[in-house]
């Protein structure tokens, strides 16, 4: 839910900038620099995911932002380094800020509500694989079953977090994954509508199947292998 004091001020880019004449990288950087600011964080709707998918797409292509998922409701003016918990990587489990320039992923992370996770023991073991440039939604378990049968309870309203990429990292062992170790104040927070689940699991055209699959009994064997290493 975005707060009552900033729905008025609540900015939609593609009114303010036309994306279409700034075919440019650096044309692009300047028109995002400009509706952001430099002082305060920025906040933005786009309630359609065409939109959200296009001004993201922008975004990241300039090679100047990275993005952070949030499910949680209260917007956060800086962010902080945090211990997180990855089943498939080491490199994933740091104290820091880690943030993505696929936003697919960051969508993700902002919309998977937490609340209907809490107590589910394989609720973490979610991610996604890449066949050419095709992305596959995976998981296994309950949560595989729940997100085949079309579970709307998995997703709610987050919020997403434009970074400024200077301040970050890559992770060596992860595509478009980055990590930063300092406290950061995002250029901007983008409102994300539960309705662009569509958009995690591939199926905001009508007739498009989604693009779910299972991990292999090998690939959660290795993630256990992970865990265990990680202790």
């Amino acid at each position: 839910m975005k707060p009552e004091n900033q729905q008025a001020n609540l900015l939609d880019p593609t009114r303010v900038v036309d994306f279409g004449r700034h075919r440019g990288a650096v044309s692009r950087v300047c028109a995002l620099r400009g509706v952001f600011g430099s002082k305060h964080t920025t906040d933005i709707s786009l309630e359609s995911p065409k939109q959200l998918r296009r001004f993201l797409s922008l975004l990241v292509e300039t090679g100047e932002f990275v993005l952070h998922g949030s499910n949680r409701k209260k917007a956060i003016g800086e962010l902080l380094p945090h211990r997180s918990i990855d089943l498939v990587r080491t490199s994933g489990n740091r104290t820091a800020i880690y943030a993505s320039t696929d936003w697919a992923e960051a969508i993700l992370h902002a919309l998977l509500d937490i609340k209907s996770l809490e107590g589910k023991s394989d609720a973490l073991v979610l991610g996604y694989s890449r066949v050419g440039s095709r992305r596959w939604l995976k998981s296994s378990g309950g949560l595989l079953r729940r997100l085949l049968a079309h579970d709307k309870s998995l997703w709610s309203s987050g919020i997403l977090y434009v970074l400024d990429r200077q301040y970050f990292y890559p992770t060596p062992d992860s595509m478009g994954e980055h990590f930063s170790l300092q406290p950061l104040r995002p250029v901007a927070r983008v409102w994300v509508p539960a309705n662009c689940a569509c958009l995690v699991t591939g199926s905001c055209s009508p007739g498009v199947p989604r693009r779910i699959a299972a991990y292999t009994a090998q690939e959660i064997a290795l993630m256990r292998e992970v865990h265990t290493a990680d202790e």
